[in-house]
Protein backbone atom coordinates (compact mmCIF):
# COMPACT_ATOMS: atom_id res chain seq x y z
CA UNK A 1 0.00 0.00 0.00
CA UNK A 2 2.65 2.92 0.92
CA UNK A 3 4.83 1.81 -2.30
CA UNK A 4 5.32 5.82 -3.46
CA UNK A 5 6.62 6.18 0.04
CA UNK A 6 9.46 3.84 -0.11
CA UNK A 7 12.92 6.52 -1.87
CA UNK A 8 14.40 8.19 0.21
CA UNK A 9 13.32 12.05 -0.55
CA UNK A 10 9.58 10.73 0.09
CA UNK A 11 10.55 9.04 3.31
CA UNK A 12 11.20 12.55 5.27
CA UNK A 13 7.27 12.76 5.11
CA UNK A 14 6.10 9.29 5.97
CA UNK A 15 5.14 10.05 9.22
CA UNK A 16 2.81 13.05 8.65
CA UNK A 17 1.26 11.15 4.93
CA UNK A 18 0.46 8.21 7.37
CA UNK A 19 -1.78 10.34 9.78
CA UNK A 20 -3.06 11.86 7.14
CA UNK A 21 -4.06 8.65 5.03
CA UNK A 22 -5.14 6.74 8.16
CA UNK A 23 -8.83 7.35 7.64
CA UNK A 24 -8.47 6.65 3.91
CA UNK A 25 -7.10 3.18 3.78
CA UNK A 26 -9.87 1.82 1.54
CA UNK A 27 -8.98 4.71 -0.71
CA UNK A 28 -5.52 3.27 -0.50
CA UNK A 29 -6.09 -0.32 -1.72
CA UNK A 30 -6.60 1.60 -5.67
CA UNK A 31 -2.64 2.47 -5.09
CA UNK A 32 -2.43 2.54 -8.87
CA UNK A 33 -5.57 4.41 -9.83
CA UNK A 34 -5.07 7.40 -7.66
CA UNK A 35 -1.16 7.01 -7.68
CA UNK A 36 -0.77 11.14 -9.21
CA UNK A 37 -2.90 12.08 -6.26
CA UNK A 38 -1.07 10.47 -3.90
CA UNK A 39 2.47 11.67 -4.76
CA UNK A 40 1.07 15.09 -5.20
CA UNK A 41 0.38 14.73 -1.60
CA UNK A 42 3.46 13.77 -0.63
CA UNK A 43 5.49 16.19 -2.30
CA UNK A 44 3.25 19.17 -1.10
CA UNK A 45 3.43 17.87 2.60
CA UNK A 46 7.30 17.32 2.33
CA UNK A 47 7.83 21.17 1.45
CA UNK A 48 4.96 22.19 4.22
CA UNK A 49 6.67 20.08 6.92
CA UNK A 50 10.34 21.80 6.58
CA UNK A 51 10.94 24.72 9.86
CA UNK A 52 10.07 28.13 9.53
CA UNK A 53 11.64 29.00 13.06
CA UNK A 54 9.51 31.44 13.85
CA UNK A 55 9.85 34.00 16.74
CA UNK A 56 7.58 32.62 20.20
CA UNK A 57 5.74 35.27 21.53
CA UNK A 58 4.63 35.33 25.53
CA UNK A 59 2.04 32.51 25.46
CA UNK A 60 -0.79 32.35 28.45
CA UNK A 61 -0.14 30.85 32.08
CA UNK A 62 -3.64 28.91 31.06
CA UNK A 63 -2.22 26.90 28.47
CA UNK A 64 -1.03 22.97 29.66
CA UNK A 65 1.83 21.41 28.31
CA UNK A 66 0.70 20.06 25.24
CA UNK A 67 -0.89 23.48 24.29
CA UNK A 68 2.27 25.19 24.46
CA UNK A 69 3.67 21.98 22.28
CA UNK A 70 0.93 22.53 19.39
CA UNK A 71 1.58 26.19 19.08
CA UNK A 72 5.20 25.98 19.10
CA UNK A 73 5.05 23.44 16.43
CA UNK A 74 2.27 25.32 14.29
CA UNK A 75 4.61 28.62 14.78
CA UNK A 76 7.60 26.67 13.80
CA UNK A 77 6.28 25.14 10.75
CA UNK A 78 4.39 25.42 7.66
CA UNK A 79 1.90 22.55 8.38
CA UNK A 80 0.79 21.23 11.88
CA UNK A 81 -1.81 18.79 12.77
CA UNK A 82 -3.38 19.87 16.36
CA UNK A 83 -5.30 16.46 17.69
CA UNK A 84 -7.60 15.76 20.72
CA UNK A 85 -11.04 14.58 21.72
CA UNK A 86 -14.15 16.82 22.75
CA UNK A 87 -13.19 19.23 25.31
CA UNK A 88 -9.77 19.35 25.43
CA UNK A 89 -9.22 22.69 24.32
CA UNK A 90 -8.59 22.50 20.21
CA UNK A 91 -10.30 25.72 19.59
CA UNK A 92 -8.62 28.08 22.31
CA UNK A 93 -5.42 26.38 21.31
CA UNK A 94 -6.07 27.75 17.54
CA UNK A 95 -7.65 30.96 19.08
CA UNK A 96 -3.90 31.20 21.06
CA UNK A 97 -2.61 30.48 17.71
CA UNK A 98 -3.97 32.99 15.80
CA UNK A 99 -3.17 35.57 18.35
CA UNK A 100 0.37 34.31 18.89
CA UNK A 101 1.08 34.32 14.71
CA UNK A 102 -0.36 38.17 14.31
CA UNK A 103 -0.57 37.87 10.90
CA UNK A 104 -3.61 37.31 8.42
CA UNK A 105 -5.79 34.50 9.05
CA UNK A 106 -8.42 32.68 7.39
CA UNK A 107 -10.67 29.71 8.33
CA UNK A 108 -11.76 26.88 6.39
CA UNK A 109 -13.81 23.87 7.23
CA UNK A 110 -15.39 21.13 5.10
CA UNK A 111 -18.53 21.76 6.29
CA UNK A 112 -20.71 25.47 7.03
CA UNK A 113 -21.09 24.45 10.44
CA UNK A 114 -17.80 23.65 11.76
CA UNK A 115 -16.20 27.20 9.70
CA UNK A 116 -19.01 29.16 11.38
CA UNK A 117 -17.95 27.24 14.62
CA UNK A 118 -14.86 28.61 14.51
CA UNK A 119 -14.57 31.80 12.78
CA UNK A 120 -17.35 32.35 15.59
CA UNK A 121 -14.87 31.36 18.00
CA UNK A 122 -11.60 32.80 17.03
CA UNK A 123 -12.88 36.06 15.17
CA UNK A 124 -11.39 35.61 12.18
CA UNK A 125 -12.80 35.51 8.53
CA UNK A 126 -13.19 32.17 6.76
CA UNK A 127 -15.54 29.54 4.91
CA UNK A 128 -16.58 26.49 3.84
CA UNK A 129 -13.48 24.93 1.60
CA UNK A 130 -15.88 24.46 -1.49
CA UNK A 131 -16.49 28.11 -0.89
CA UNK A 132 -13.10 28.91 -0.67
CA UNK A 133 -11.45 27.16 -3.09
CA UNK A 134 -14.31 27.43 -5.38
CA UNK A 135 -15.16 24.26 -5.85
CA UNK A 136 -19.11 23.67 -6.30
CA UNK A 137 -19.08 20.50 -8.36
CA UNK A 138 -17.40 17.22 -9.14
CA UNK A 139 -16.06 18.88 -12.48
CA UNK A 140 -14.38 21.52 -10.76
CA UNK A 141 -12.15 19.69 -8.82
CA UNK A 142 -10.30 19.43 -12.19
CA UNK A 143 -9.95 23.20 -12.63
CA UNK A 144 -8.89 24.49 -9.13
CA UNK A 145 -6.75 26.86 -9.10
CA UNK A 146 -7.68 29.33 -6.30
CA UNK A 147 -5.05 30.38 -3.96
CA UNK A 148 -5.65 31.13 -0.34
CA UNK A 149 -4.94 34.32 1.02
CA UNK A 150 -3.43 34.56 4.30
CA UNK A 151 -0.67 34.06 6.53
CA UNK A 152 -2.59 31.46 8.73
CA UNK A 153 -4.33 29.11 7.32
CA UNK A 154 -6.45 26.91 10.26
CA UNK A 155 -8.57 24.03 9.17
CA UNK A 156 -10.95 22.28 11.35
CA UNK A 157 -12.60 18.81 11.40
CA UNK A 158 -9.90 17.92 8.52
CA UNK A 159 -11.04 14.30 8.73
CA UNK A 160 -13.69 14.79 7.06
CA UNK A 161 -11.79 16.15 3.87
CA UNK A 162 -11.92 13.89 1.01
CA UNK A 163 -8.55 12.87 -0.66
CA UNK A 164 -9.15 14.90 -3.79
CA UNK A 165 -10.45 18.52 -1.91
CA UNK A 166 -7.78 17.66 0.26
CA UNK A 167 -5.25 17.84 -2.68
CA UNK A 168 -6.61 21.13 -3.95
CA UNK A 169 -6.43 22.54 -0.30
CA UNK A 170 -2.85 22.07 -0.37
CA UNK A 171 -2.57 23.07 -3.82
CA UNK A 172 -3.77 26.25 -2.67
CA UNK A 173 -1.33 27.42 0.14
CA UNK A 174 1.04 29.64 -1.05
CA UNK A 175 4.46 29.49 -0.49
CA UNK A 176 4.36 32.19 2.28
CA UNK A 177 1.73 30.56 4.41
Amino acid sequence: QYALLQTEDEQKGQDVINLLVSARKGFLTELPKHQMLIKHIVSTCQKLIEPKHASIPQLPDLLNAEQVFAIETALNHRFSIITGGPGTGKTFTAATLIKAHGGSVLIAAPTGKAASHLMDKVGAPGGTLHALLGVFSVQDLDSVQKMLKADLIVVDEASMIDPWMFAHLLKAIPDTS
